[in-house]
C-alpha cells in the first residue's frame, strides 16, 4: 500500500492541550502556527520512501539519524470523549499507565492513571 503525504498532511489536527504539550516537550513557547509549520515541514521534506506503515501508524524513518518522528501525550483516564477526539485526530491509544509523581511534574500528575496516546509524523 502506498503512503500519500498529502493525505497525512490533510489529517493533522490538534487541540490547544496538545499544542501546550508539544511546547512542554520541546521546552518552547511556539505558537499554534509555528508548531503546525514545523510538523508540516518534517512531513513535507521527508521522501515517501522513508515512510513506513506499521499497523495503523505511519513512521517517518530518517536513514541517517535512525530516528522515528512522533508526538506522545497523556490525559487523565476515564474521559472517553477526549480519548475519542485524540483517536479521531490520528493519535493511537497506547494504554493506561500510572505515572509516578515527582517534584518536577505539574500537580495534576499526582492523580492517575493516565491514558497514553502517540501520533507518528
Amino acid at each position: 500500500m502506498n503512503i500519500n503525504k498529502t493525505d497525512i498532511l490533510n489529517k493533522i489536527c490538534y487541540t490547544a492541550l496538545v499544542y501546550g504539550r508539544i511546547n512542554k516537550k520541546l521546552k518552547s513557547n511556539y505558537s499554534k502556527t509555528t508548531i503546525e509549520k514545523l510538523l508540516y515541514d518534517i512531513i513535507q521534506k521527508s521522501d515517501e520512501h522513508f515512510f513506513q506503515r506499521i499497523g495503523k501508524n505511519i513512521y517517518i524513518y530518517n536513514e541517517y539519524r535512525k530516528e522515528h518522528y512522533f508526538i506522545r501525550l497523556d490525559t487523565h483516564s476515564g474521559n472517553e470523549r477526549i480519548n475519542q477526539h485524540y483517536s479521531h485526530c490520528g493519535f493511537t491509544f497506547k494504554g493506561i499507565k500510572a505515572i509516578e509523581w515527582t517534584n518536577d511534574l505539574p500537580e495534576h500528575y499526582k492523580d492517575g492513571p493516565f491514558s497514553l496516546f502517540e501520533i507518528t509524523l
